[in-house]
């Protein structure tokens, strides 16, 4: 992607920067979905070399993937994108933030990086999105509800399988 910075701004490269991505965010995901379901399926199993402490490190870092995995993907899905946003020529709205709901139609505030994290975040630690950033289309809710559902799997039974083995 850093060389898609240095080249000049046309909607070919922005594009082509979008589109890698959408891959890496699916290629991402797909083995992050591996990697809980071979977590789940050795935890299961009647004997697993893993320790509490490994159990809790997985269980950690496959959270904090999903937390990074859809920010980025909220990051490009919403109102068309970065680019799109950028030059306000940004589709409805697949997050309605709190901060723009009172405001006029052409002055709405544009969201930033920090707002999609917080999402993603808020997202994976209460397995709902925040009050302020309400998913408005059926994209934005079916993403939404994948992420909960990855982090309610990780935290609840591969974190409580941990703890459960540290006595």
């Amino acid at each position: 992607m850093a060389v898609l910075g240095f080249r000049p701004a046309s909607k070919f490269w922005h594009r082509a920067e979008r589109g890698i991505v959408f891959a890496f965010v699916a290629a991402t995901f797909a083995l992050l979905v591996l990697a809980l379901l071979r977590l789940l399926a050795d935890m299961i199993a009647t004997k697993h070399g893993f320790g509490s402490l490994e159990l809790l490190e997985s269980a950690a870092n496959i959270w904090i993937i999903n937390i990074m995995i859809f920010t980025l993907l909220y990051w490009q899905i919403d109102r068309g994108g970065p680019e799109a946003r950028a030059f306000r020529h940004h589709r409805p709205p697949d997050f309605v933030f709190g901060e723009s709901e009172g405001e006029k139609a052409g002055e709405q505030r544009q969201p930033h990086f920090v707002d999609y994290l917080f999402l993603a975040f808020a997202t994976s630690t209460s397995f709902t999105p925040p009050d302020y950033s309400k998913p408005s289309s059926p994209r934005a809710k079916l993403f939404a509800m994948t992420q909960a559902s990855v982090s309610l799997l990780t935290l609840v039974l591969v974190a409580s399988r941990a703890v459960a083995t540290l006595s």
